[in-house]
Protein backbone atom coordinates (compact mmCIF):
# COMPACT_ATOMS: atom_id res chain seq x y z
CA UNK A 1 0.00 0.00 0.00
CA UNK A 2 1.12 3.47 -0.72
CA UNK A 3 0.15 5.67 2.20
CA UNK A 4 -0.25 9.52 2.78
CA UNK A 5 -0.22 10.05 6.58
CA UNK A 6 1.77 12.83 8.83
CA UNK A 7 2.20 16.58 8.55
CA UNK A 8 5.72 17.73 9.03
CA UNK A 9 7.39 16.06 6.31
CA UNK A 10 9.29 17.30 3.30
CA UNK A 11 7.25 18.66 0.41
CA UNK A 12 8.29 17.20 -3.21
CA UNK A 13 6.56 18.12 -6.03
CA UNK A 14 6.54 15.29 -9.16
CA UNK A 15 9.33 16.03 -11.55
CA UNK A 16 8.92 13.90 -14.72
CA UNK A 17 12.54 14.39 -16.38
CA UNK A 18 14.48 14.69 -13.27
CA UNK A 19 15.73 18.05 -14.81
CA UNK A 20 17.00 21.32 -12.55
CA UNK A 21 13.72 21.96 -12.20
CA UNK A 22 9.93 20.29 -11.76
CA UNK A 23 8.30 19.50 -14.69
CA UNK A 24 4.69 17.91 -15.64
CA UNK A 25 4.49 14.70 -17.00
CA UNK A 26 3.62 11.07 -17.39
CA UNK A 27 5.78 8.15 -15.04
CA UNK A 28 5.71 5.85 -12.12
CA UNK A 29 5.13 6.59 -8.19
CA UNK A 30 7.48 4.59 -6.57
CA UNK A 31 9.58 4.55 -3.35
CA UNK A 32 13.08 5.34 -4.11
CA UNK A 33 11.80 6.71 -7.74
CA UNK A 34 14.13 10.03 -8.51
CA UNK A 35 11.40 11.72 -9.62
CA UNK A 36 10.21 14.64 -7.07
CA UNK A 37 11.66 17.97 -6.63
CA UNK A 38 12.75 19.66 -3.05
CA UNK A 39 12.93 23.21 -4.30
CA UNK A 40 16.11 22.82 -5.09
CA UNK A 41 17.38 18.97 -6.07
CA UNK A 42 15.86 16.38 -7.78
CA UNK A 43 15.26 13.52 -4.66
CA UNK A 44 14.00 10.05 -4.40
CA UNK A 45 10.54 9.58 -2.67
CA UNK A 46 10.91 8.87 0.49
CA UNK A 47 8.46 7.89 3.49
CA UNK A 48 6.03 10.74 5.11
CA UNK A 49 7.14 12.87 1.72
CA UNK A 50 4.02 15.44 0.73
CA UNK A 51 3.46 15.14 -2.48
CA UNK A 52 2.56 17.59 -5.11
CA UNK A 53 1.52 17.20 -9.02
CA UNK A 54 1.49 20.17 -10.96
CA UNK A 55 4.48 22.45 -12.29
CA UNK A 56 2.92 24.78 -14.22
CA UNK A 57 2.12 23.14 -17.40
CA UNK A 58 -1.74 21.07 -18.01
CA UNK A 59 -1.53 18.36 -20.29
CA UNK A 60 -2.99 14.77 -20.20
CA UNK A 61 -0.61 12.91 -17.88
CA UNK A 62 -1.13 9.39 -16.14
CA UNK A 63 0.87 8.37 -13.20
CA UNK A 64 1.42 4.42 -12.40
CA UNK A 65 1.38 4.23 -8.93
CA UNK A 66 3.38 1.13 -7.61
CA UNK A 67 5.51 -0.36 -4.91
CA UNK A 68 5.32 0.50 -1.18
CA UNK A 69 5.67 4.09 0.53
CA UNK A 70 3.97 6.62 2.93
CA UNK A 71 3.53 9.75 2.61
CA UNK A 72 2.04 13.08 4.05
CA UNK A 73 -1.02 15.51 3.92
CA UNK A 74 -2.06 17.04 1.69
CA UNK A 75 -2.00 15.06 -1.60
CA UNK A 76 -2.35 18.56 -4.42
CA UNK A 77 -3.08 18.81 -7.59
CA UNK A 78 -2.39 21.78 -9.20
CA UNK A 79 -2.31 21.45 -12.96
CA UNK A 80 -4.80 18.74 -14.70
CA UNK A 81 -4.98 16.53 -15.76
CA UNK A 82 -2.99 13.90 -13.41
CA UNK A 83 -4.38 10.32 -13.48
CA UNK A 84 -3.43 7.98 -10.51
CA UNK A 85 -3.72 4.15 -12.14
CA UNK A 86 -2.33 0.84 -10.82
CA UNK A 87 -1.52 -2.66 -12.95
CA UNK A 88 -3.38 -4.33 -10.05
CA UNK A 89 -5.03 -3.31 -7.42
CA UNK A 90 -3.50 -0.69 -5.14
CA UNK A 91 -4.04 0.96 -2.00
CA UNK A 92 -2.85 4.44 -1.27
CA UNK A 93 -4.34 5.72 2.50
CA UNK A 94 -3.31 9.39 3.01
CA UNK A 95 -3.60 12.03 5.85
CA UNK A 96 -7.04 13.49 5.06
CA UNK A 97 -6.95 16.61 2.14
CA UNK A 98 -7.05 15.94 -1.58
CA UNK A 99 -6.64 19.46 -2.87
CA UNK A 100 -7.88 20.42 -6.40
CA UNK A 101 -6.98 23.47 -7.63
CA UNK A 102 -9.90 25.42 -9.08
CA UNK A 103 -10.38 25.03 -13.17
CA UNK A 104 -8.00 21.96 -12.88
CA UNK A 105 -8.98 18.21 -12.53
CA UNK A 106 -7.99 14.88 -11.21
CA UNK A 107 -8.70 11.45 -11.32
CA UNK A 108 -8.42 8.39 -9.15
CA UNK A 109 -8.15 5.68 -11.93
CA UNK A 110 -8.08 2.01 -12.63
CA UNK A 111 -7.01 -0.52 -10.08
CA UNK A 112 -6.13 2.65 -7.09
CA UNK A 113 -7.95 2.49 -4.02
CA UNK A 114 -7.89 6.32 -2.03
CA UNK A 115 -8.20 5.32 1.98
CA UNK A 116 -8.19 7.88 4.57
CA UNK A 117 -9.16 6.55 8.46
CA UNK A 118 -10.45 9.54 10.29
CA UNK A 119 -12.83 11.18 7.30
CA UNK A 120 -11.49 12.90 4.11
CA UNK A 121 -11.70 16.52 3.03
CA UNK A 122 -12.03 17.61 -1.01
CA UNK A 123 -11.17 21.19 -1.78
CA UNK A 124 -9.57 23.53 -3.55
CA UNK A 125 -12.31 24.19 -5.90
CA UNK A 126 -11.56 21.96 -8.95
CA UNK A 127 -12.73 18.56 -10.05
CA UNK A 128 -12.09 15.06 -8.58
CA UNK A 129 -13.16 12.07 -10.30
CA UNK A 130 -13.04 8.55 -9.87
CA UNK A 131 -13.04 6.49 -12.96
CA UNK A 132 -12.85 3.36 -14.04
CA UNK A 133 -12.25 -0.65 -12.59
CA UNK A 134 -11.59 -0.60 -9.24
CA UNK A 135 -10.95 3.05 -8.43
CA UNK A 136 -12.01 3.87 -4.91
CA UNK A 137 -12.28 6.81 -2.97
CA UNK A 138 -13.52 5.77 0.95
CA UNK A 139 -13.29 7.11 4.65
CA UNK A 140 -13.23 3.97 7.01
CA UNK A 141 -13.88 6.05 9.86
CA UNK A 142 -16.11 7.26 12.65
CA UNK A 143 -15.11 11.10 11.31
CA UNK A 144 -17.25 13.08 8.79
CA UNK A 145 -16.75 13.78 5.37
CA UNK A 146 -16.84 16.74 3.24
CA UNK A 147 -16.65 17.65 -0.30
CA UNK A 148 -16.41 21.51 -0.42
CA UNK A 149 -14.72 24.29 -1.07
CA UNK A 150 -16.52 24.96 -4.24
CA UNK A 151 -15.06 21.22 -5.62
CA UNK A 152 -16.92 19.10 -7.51
CA UNK A 153 -16.61 15.24 -7.36
CA UNK A 154 -17.72 13.05 -10.06
CA UNK A 155 -18.46 9.26 -9.59
CA UNK A 156 -18.09 7.61 -13.02
CA UNK A 157 -18.43 4.07 -14.58
CA UNK A 158 -16.52 1.98 -12.13
CA UNK A 159 -15.73 4.29 -9.66
CA UNK A 160 -17.19 4.04 -5.88
CA UNK A 161 -16.95 6.11 -3.17
CA UNK A 162 -18.03 4.80 0.64
CA UNK A 163 -17.97 6.88 3.78
CA UNK A 164 -18.83 3.93 5.98
CA UNK A 165 -16.79 3.83 9.13
CA UNK A 166 -19.62 4.68 11.39
CA UNK A 167 -23.63 4.79 11.44
CA UNK A 168 -22.28 7.93 13.54
CA UNK A 169 -20.22 9.96 11.15
CA UNK A 170 -21.55 11.70 8.19
CA UNK A 171 -21.15 12.41 4.00
CA UNK A 172 -21.21 16.07 3.85
CA UNK A 173 -21.90 17.60 0.47
CA UNK A 174 -21.42 21.35 0.74
CA UNK A 175 -20.16 24.16 3.27
CA UNK A 176 -20.15 27.72 3.12
CA UNK A 177 -18.62 28.31 -0.53
CA UNK A 178 -20.44 25.30 -1.86
CA UNK A 179 -19.32 21.15 -3.04
CA UNK A 180 -21.33 19.14 -6.30
CA UNK A 181 -21.23 15.47 -6.11
CA UNK A 182 -21.84 13.69 -9.61
CA UNK A 183 -22.93 10.12 -9.41
CA UNK A 184 -22.60 9.18 -13.34
CA UNK A 185 -22.41 5.79 -13.19
CA UNK A 186 -20.73 5.18 -10.34
CA UNK A 187 -22.15 4.33 -6.71
CA UNK A 188 -21.83 6.18 -3.54
CA UNK A 189 -21.78 4.23 -0.10
CA UNK A 190 -23.13 5.91 3.43
CA UNK A 191 -23.09 3.95 6.75
CA UNK A 192 -23.69 7.59 8.01
CA UNK A 193 -25.95 10.43 7.59
CA UNK A 194 -26.18 11.57 3.61
CA UNK A 195 -26.42 15.74 4.06
CA UNK A 196 -26.52 18.41 1.56
CA UNK A 197 -25.26 21.58 2.51
CA UNK A 198 -24.37 22.02 6.22
CA UNK A 199 -23.73 25.43 7.04
CA UNK A 200 -25.85 28.64 6.76
CA UNK A 201 -25.24 30.13 3.56
CA UNK A 202 -23.74 27.76 1.11
CA UNK A 203 -25.46 24.90 -0.72
CA UNK A 204 -24.81 21.20 -1.81
CA UNK A 205 -25.15 19.70 -5.38
CA UNK A 206 -26.16 15.51 -6.27
CA UNK A 207 -27.15 14.71 -9.50
CA UNK A 208 -27.40 10.52 -10.21
CA UNK A 209 -27.42 9.74 -13.68
CA UNK A 210 -26.44 6.83 -16.09
CA UNK A 211 -27.46 4.50 -13.51
CA UNK A 212 -25.20 5.86 -10.74
CA UNK A 213 -26.90 4.99 -7.23
CA UNK A 214 -26.30 6.37 -3.21
CA UNK A 215 -27.19 3.60 -1.02
CA UNK A 216 -27.71 4.46 2.67
CA UNK A 217 -26.76 1.07 4.60
CA UNK A 218 -27.59 2.36 8.25
CA UNK A 219 -31.32 2.29 8.95
CA UNK A 220 -32.81 5.14 10.91
CA UNK A 221 -30.50 7.73 9.43
CA UNK A 222 -30.52 11.31 8.15
CA UNK A 223 -30.81 12.19 4.57
CA UNK A 224 -30.65 16.18 5.30
CA UNK A 225 -31.02 18.77 2.31
CA UNK A 226 -29.73 22.40 3.36
CA UNK A 227 -28.73 24.03 6.72
CA UNK A 228 -30.30 27.07 8.23
CA UNK A 229 -30.22 29.55 5.06
CA UNK A 230 -28.08 27.49 2.96
CA UNK A 231 -29.53 25.07 0.24
CA UNK A 232 -29.62 20.90 -1.40
CA UNK A 233 -30.50 19.83 -4.70
CA UNK A 234 -30.80 16.64 -5.27
CA UNK A 235 -31.64 15.45 -9.24
CA UNK A 236 -32.91 11.97 -10.12
CA UNK A 237 -31.84 11.75 -13.53
CA UNK A 238 -31.53 7.74 -14.37
CA UNK A 239 -30.60 7.06 -11.19
CA UNK A 240 -31.21 5.35 -7.69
Amino acid sequence: ALALGAQGQTAVTWDANNGADPNDGSGTWVTGGNGWWNGSANVDWAASDIATFGAGTDGIYAITVGGASSCGNPLTFNNSAYTLGAASATEITFGGTISVAANKSATIGTNVTLTRSGGFSVSGGGILNISGSGATFKNTSGNSSTIGNGTTVNVLSGGTCQNTGSSASSLIIGDTVGGTLNVNGGAVTVQGNFILNNSGSGFGSVTLTNGGSISLTTVGNAVRFGGTGGSGTLNLDGGT
